[in-house]
């Protein structure tokens, strides 16, 4: 699969497709095909923007809004390839690209291959409810790490790194009460996180071009001849 922080190109050769027709298809052809691909562009973008909605459960459009696609354009399928993209503003896909492709994620890391941090914060179930998010489903700002072992009215918060009995693994808790007990498991902290290709960007946009090129480029056809003159 390719990595989506690149774009999926839509490329149909004009030769191929201009093959049996008549003069007067020739003629309408480049407008055509460029609003077919153009068509295609627009629909795979809703298909990747509706699948990305339902299986990351994204509570605002940020994600889904920067599924951006690139029109076609008569001009290059008159110079003899039409094209047209689908793709991730890079902002979105420096972090989602590792959801179509799979593979482990480690701290990020500086310029130069400084390690930014020693783990990931991988928040726990403590931090699904809704009283730790805010509408569009971010950890509130007073949760996140960086702000829970801030000092707050000159005494440290209640916040603090532990290890797990068992597992041995640190993981970040917090006092509900002045009491020693009992404790909220707020983060868990990994060296690293593994994660499935479970996105199918590229096969969601090469499935649908499969399956409608055909049939919208002969709706545009028809569509350019009954307007030629």
């Amino acid at each position: 699969m390719a990595d989506p922080s690149k774009s999926i190109n839509i490329r149909v050769l004009a030769e191929k497709t201009m093959k049996d027709l008549t003069a007067l298809q020739r003629q309408q052809f480049p407008y055509a095909l460029a609003k077919t691909l153009t068509d295609l562009a627009l629909g795979s973008q809703e298909i990747v923007r509706i699948r990305t909605r339902a299986l990351f459960e994204t509570k605002s459009e940020f994600i889904p809004k920067g599924i951006k696609i690139r029109p076609g354009r008569k001009a290059e399928v008159k110079a003899g390839r039409g094209r047209s993209e689908v793709f991730t503003m890079p902002l979105i896909s420096a972090f989602m690209s590792i959801h179509e492709t799979g593979g482990t994620r480690q701290p990020a890391v500086k310029s130069g291959g400084e390690d930014r941090g020693k783990a990931l914060t991988v928040p726990a179930l403590a931090l699904m409810a809704k009283s730790y998010r805010t509408r569009t489903g971010r950890v509130k700002k007073s949760y996140q790490p960086t702000t829970l072992f801030q000092k707050r009215g000159g005494r440290l918060s209640q916040a603090f790194v532990l290890k797990g009995q068992d597992s041995g693994v640190p993981i970040v808790a917090r006092r509900l009460t002045r009491k020693r007990y009992p404790l909220e498991i707020l983060y868990i902290f990994s060296k690293r996180t593994t994660y499935k290709p479970v996105w199918e960007f590229e096969e969601s946009v090469e499935k649908h071009v499969m399956r409608q090129y055909t049939r919208v480029f002969d709706r545009n056809l028809k569509a350019a001849m009954a307007t030629a003159h």
